[in-house]
């Protein structure tokens, strides 16, 4: 992908072999040994590096579909909100499935590596989501959706010890969203996150409603605002709000 290097202007190499020892690339370059090698013809393809979804909620291809004549607001109240009524939610088997099937769209297009912003609306929902990425072979970050209540606090650091720290494939994130509603569940999901050392991942300005829940005052009263802190969409950033980011070194998952 680099035009500096190959044997053409686009920077590829056509006609390439490409070495795999170890599930790692040992080599790339033309007529390389081939002996006691297992290969694949993939004449008239691409080889290249793969995908990184940087921001995703992968049990929503259970939702897919619904809310289509609606803005975010709207699909949010038909489609997303409603599961986090107890009487409904996802089981663990709902959430593998529906996050198994979104594995393989992925790995389908050339994804290679996710970061699942969990929902997290229970703990079983948490270890079918966890274990539908496990299966998929990807590599993964979790982003576990937290609040400010013991139980689920207890849980986070249950899941990052036992279930991803042990997973090479795996990273662990902590997720929030900066509505002012919410500004306790912020506050104890930045401390969380300090704590464990991993990065915050909160939505941010996805919608020009998002405008009235003041996201910016609610992440600089959390002490948010860092390099460890991981804002998806920023859609609607005026300058003002861009410098801000950039004085604080604070990492933007832009995607619509």
């Amino acid at each position: 992908m680099d035009s500096s290097v190959g044997a053409s202007d686009l920077g590829t190499r056509l006609g390439a072999d490409v070495l795999i020892e170890n599930d790692k690339i040992a080599a790339v370059g033309q007529h390389l040994s081939d002996a006691g090698a297992r290969i694949v013809d993939a004449t008239g393809m691409i080889v290249m590096p793969g995908f990184i979804d940087t921001h995703n909620h992968l049990w929503q291809s259970l939702i897919r579909g619904c809310g289509t004549d609606g803005n975010l607001f709207g699909w949010l109240n038909a489609c997303e909100l409603p599961m986090f009524n107890p009487a409904i939610t996802l089981t663990r088997a709902e959430a593998y499935a529906g996050v198994r099937l979104s594995t393989l769209d992925l790995i389908n297009t050339g994804v290679t590596t996710t970061v699942e912003w969990s929902h997290a609306f229970t703990p079983e929902f948490v270890r079918g989501d966890i274990q539908a990425l496990t299966d998929s072979g990807l590599r993964f970050v979790f982003a576990y959706s937290g609040r400010d209540n013991p139980a689920v606090i207890a849980d986070i650091r249950l899941v990052k010890k036992t279930l991803i720290d042990p997973n090479p494939r795996a990273t662990f994130q902590v997720a929030s969203h900066p509505a002012s509603a919410l500004r306790q569940d912020v506050k104890a999901m930045a401390r969380l996150a300090k704590e464990l050392g991993v990065k915050h991942h909160v939505h941010l300005l996805e919608n020009i409603a998002d405008r009235n829940e003041n996201m910016f005052d609610v992440l600089a009263e959390a002490d948010a605002l860092g390099p460890d802190l991981l804002a998806a969409h920023g859609i609607h950033l005026t300058d003002g709000e861009i410098s801000i980011l950039a004085a604080h070194d604070v990492r933007i998952l832009h995607n619509r």
